[in-house]
């Protein structure tokens, strides 16, 4: 058995938001809430900012920030759903090599969901993965793992009429799974296979259509383990098989599961296992929301362990 923690860096901006119920366009000062939106982070090789980013805001109120040269951007908001967009020309630098740009790449969708509600706070990531070997942390907060990030398109629900799931039907929303570290096994007996199981992981789902199963759902996946395995196939190919989630806390039982992927070109080891390389998969799944019914339909994406 082998602990790994895979050398994914990951800058995770923070949005927090608290708000009271108000019934204008504007909120009022005594019963407004607060956004907000820390721009930097310390590292052990200086602080790190991001720079030139754009937000649009949607929702209960609009609000469109262009100017970011901020380290902390605070905006006041009214309750209610929204979204975020991340927008504009950014990257990464440390503040003491101002102009000078870091390999970085956007791992969350560049639109998020989240809600402000009275008396409660929300947080929205972005995830920002450096290029490197992972030895760098930077950010609010830090995932230094692998991740799973891509799309799942609704297909079927099967279950009440009137659940409003039922929406996502013919949609498709972008994902994703971060963890920091893992744990991986190497199974004998029949095709060489590991088998893989995640520390806590952190679920976002993206876009507008998204915003349903990030209310909804990631707040019971956070914090839960996922496990999966990867075989090798006589013809040089591997499979992905075996993943799932099982959401607790929600007071109604959420799991989600995908079977076997279609084969794929995979890396392998001196033993001839699978390595722990980034690999794209397609497979089909089925979201069970109980009491909400059954979605069915395609998970596809990229695990990016380094």
């Amino acid at each position: 058995m082998k602990l790994s923690k895979w050398g994914t860096c990951v800058l995770a901006l923070m949005v927090v938001a608290c708000g009271n119920l108000v019934e204008t366009a504007q909120p009022l000062e005594s019963t407004q809430g607060t956004l907000r939106l820390p721009l930097t982070a310390p590292s052990p090789e200086g602080e790190v900012k991001l720079v030139g980013a754009a937000f649009n805001i949607t929702g209960a109120q609009t609000v469109s920030i262009s100017d970011t040269s901020a380290d902390t951007l605070t905006v006041p908001l009214i309750e209610g759903d929204y979204t975020i967009e991340l927008a504009g020309s950014w990257h990464l630098e440390h503040v003491s090599a101002p102009s000078t740009p870091l390999m970085a790449e956007l791992l969350s969708p560049p639109v998020l969901a989240f809600s402000v509600s009275k008396g409660t706070m929300t947080e929205v990531r972005y995830l920002f993965k450096r290029a490197g070997s992972g030895s760098v942390d930077v950010g609010v907060s830090v995932d230094n793992g692998g991740s799973i990030s891509g799309t799942l398109t609704f297909t079927q629900h099967e279950g009440p009429t009137d659940s409003e799931f039922a929406s996502l039907v013919g949609k498709s929303v972008p994902f994703v799974i971060s963890f920091e570290t893992s744990r991986v096994v190497k199974l004998g007996g029949g095709a060489k296979a590991i088998s893989v199981e995640t520390g806590p992981i952190f679920v976002q789902f993206g876009g507008r259509d998204g915003a349903l199963l990030e209310k909804h759902v990631s707040p019971f996946f956070k914090g839960q383990t996922t496990a999966f395995n990867v075989s090798s196939l006589s013809d040089g190919y591997q499979v992905l098989s075996n993943f799932a989630i099982e959401g607790v806390g929600s007071g109604t039982p959420l799991d989600f599961t995908s079977y076997e992927s279609q084969p794929f070109r995979g890396s392998v080891d001196g033993g001839g296992y699978p390595a722990a390389t980034a690999f794209e998969f397609q497979s089909t799944m089925i979201f069970s929301l109980h009491a909400f019914g059954d979605l069915s339909g395609t998970f596809a994406g990229t695990v990016v362990p380094k």
